[in-house]
């Protein structure tokens, strides 16, 4: 899933349980990714999420990598947040 170039928030339970989606593309200006918003996507393994983006702690599946910054292969460990633990949906 590709998002507009303008989107800025997405909010809380968004996309909650959405199983089948498997990717997401998240533009510069997002500036705010809420509570539980891909929560219940276990299709989504790992997503790029823009460096300065504020990212709820359990915005995402547990087991869902996810990265700061650009799209490339050269990601560094740092730059992982781990998911949420609770697993509870």
């Amino acid at each position: 899933m590709t998002f507009p170039d303008a989107l800025q928030t997405i909010g809380p339970w968004a996309f909650w349980g959405c199983r089948s989606l498997t990717s997401v593309a998240f533009p510069d200006a997002l500036q705010t990714i809420g509570e539980r918003a891909f929560h219940g996507c276990s299709s989504l393994a790992s997503v790029v999420v823009p460096e300065d983006t504020d990212v709820a702690e359990d915005a995402f599946p547990p087991d869902c990598q996810i990265f700061r910054g650009e799209d490339d292969d050269e990601e560094e460990e740092d730059d992982v947040i781990e998911g949420d633990e609770d697993d509870s949906d």
